[in-house]
């Protein structure tokens, strides 16, 4: 349950922060918190 709550909120991290700053998801970090986001 925890894990799954902490992916929750990374994914919800993860739009917010597209949404503030558009290329977000081309940096580093974006691409580090979408892969860690979106694992099983």
């Amino acid at each position: 349950p925890g894990l799954l709550a902490g992916r929750a909120v990374g994914r919800s991290n993860l739009a917010l922060a597209s949404r503030l700053m558009p290329d977000f998801q081309g940096t580093l970090v974006g691409r580090g918190m979408a892969r860690w986001a979106s694992r099983d």
